[in-house]
């Protein structure tokens, strides 16, 4: 009779397999619970370059009015987060970072909505007046009230005058 004892799985083979299993595993529970778990892993300090280059990018290659001036970002720095700004937000107020002026034709003025009365009665012409955009109009965010979401705070756009 021939010996048997060298024809069962190896203990290498035994591991490999244990391994892809638990590989599978991992792969599986991600896709369906999401990979927002894992994010806490990579998660930096701060993302300043990315928003400048999404920001330039937005800009000065796909010059899209609703990327620049209305798509929502959230900008980390030194672990601070600030959730919701557009480059256009970030060109105004966060410039001293490395944003800067969009100078390639975006304009985000031209969906006529201001953060301020006063300044919506100075860019508002002869036949307009500033009224409360809260119709559902596409708004350009420059300042938020502290604790407010952008949803709630108020903002003005030209509306033409009816005649009286």
């Amino acid at each position: 009779m021939r010996n048997k004892r060298g024809s069962g799985l190896s203990i290498n083979t035994i591991i490999l397999i244990i391994i892809g299993v638990l590989v599978l595993g991992f792969v599986i529970f991600g896709f369906v619970t999401g990979w927002k778990i894992f994010a806490g892993l990579f998660r930096t300090d701060n993302n300043v370059e990315d928003l400048v280059q999404d920001c330039d990018s937005a800009c000065n290659i796909y010059r899209s009015q609703y990327d620049y001036c209305l798509r929502e970002r959230d900008l980390i720095v030194d672990k601070e987060k600030t959730e919701g700004v557009t480059c256009y937000w970030l060109e105004k107020k966060r410039a001293v970072l490395g944003f800067k002026v969009c100078t390639s034709g975006v304009d985000c003025h031209k969906a006529n909505v201001y953060e301020d009365e006063n300044i919506a009665q100075s860019a508002c012409s002869g036949n307009e007046k500033p009224e409360p955009a809260d119709d559902g109009t596409i708004m350009v965010l420059i300042d938020k009230a502290p604790g407010t979401s952008g949803s709630i705070y108020k903002k003005y756009k030209c509306v033409v005058r009816e005649e009286e």
